[in-house]
């Protein structure tokens, strides 16, 4: 059903294409479409995205395990205030998918993520580690209660059924086919044009992937000769068109594969659902506690 939903969509998105440019000259048939702008690769659509558990949807899930972990500490006395993970700064399924891509960013913040030397992690919390995280042996007891497998956090990851990151075969399903396009003659072509770009601009670099790789990060902030390579690197995406060509194949290789499991998806989809209601009941139970 899903399935079928994102098809008609990109033949919406593909008709006012079409319509946009019309009349006027036409382009090859063959050519994947151009993007509104390369900096606006993070909101490119894939055919997996509704089975993705999203950052909104993550953000639910983990307000709910940490309620649930702060009522189960509370059962062996023990009274913390758990910090909700922070995961950083919120990346759309296709944000640096297709490496950096937005010149603004290239500019202002090289490679790094914008917040990176800000952020800190959260403080220690000073809770009994067996009643937190489990025993090393079963049947152990604290209190007088026995402690859950996995402890504290393996009963509410359980209550709202499971860690909250995307089901297995939906990552594999995003890995594979953003890798197998790699391998595909159009984006070999596109790679090969872009290496060229970047050194003509005094860079060598075969793949896009080599210059977030080249040590940057391990600095706090960007340097001068970062940003020059990445603000490189994003204009030669533009000019060589690689990220449209890339995300064309991707799709491509996507829509195949969401065709191929479609019935373990449906019940992917269910399972979402199922636990994004589950969470958002403790929510509700502790909002009105």
């Amino acid at each position: 059903m899903l399935l079928m939903h994102w098809r008609r969509a990109r033949l919406v998105v593909a008709a006012t294409a079409v319509l946009a440019v019309a009349p006027g000259c036409a382009s090859d048939p063959g050519a994947p479409p151009a993007p509104p702008g390369e900096a606006d690769a993070a909101h490119l659509a894939l055919p997996i995205e509704p089975y993705l558990v999203g950052p909104d949807d993550a953000a639910v899930l983990d307000r709910a395990t940490v309620t649930l972990v702060e009522r189960c500490l509370r059962r062996f006395g023990e009274d913390a205030d758990l910090p909700v993970p922070d995961p950083g700064p919120r990346l759309g399924p296709t944000e640096r998918r297709y490496g950096l891509t937005d010149p603004a960013v290239a500019a202002t913040h090289g490679y790094h993520l914008a917040g990176d030397a800000t952020r800190s992690g959260p403080a220690p919390v000073a809770v009994d580690d067996t009643v937190l995280l489990g025993a090393t042996t079963p049947g152990a007891t604290v209190a007088g209660l026995a402690v859950p497998e996995g402890g504290c956090v393996g009963e509410a990851s359980r209550a709202v059924g499971g860690a909250p990151g995307s089901a297995e075969i939906v990552q594999r399903i995003n890995a594979d086919s953003v890798s197998g396009a790699m391998t595909d003659p159009r984006v070999v072509a596109a790679f090969a044009a872009w290496s060229a770009c970047m050194a003509d601009a005094g860079y060598d670099y075969d793949d896009p992937w080599q210059p977030p790789a080249d040590g940057w990060l391990e600095d706090a902030t960007p340097s001068t000769e970062e940003i020059a390579v990445a603000t490189a690197d994003v204009a030669c995406k533009e000019s060589t068109r690689l990220v449209a060509i890339w995300h064309h194949v991707d799709v491509e290789l996507q829509e195949e594969l969401v065709a191929a499991h479609e019935a373990e998806l449906a019940l992917v989809e269910r399972d979402n659902r199922r636990r994004l209601e589950a969470a958002r009941e403790v929510l509700a139970d502790g909002q009105a506690g």
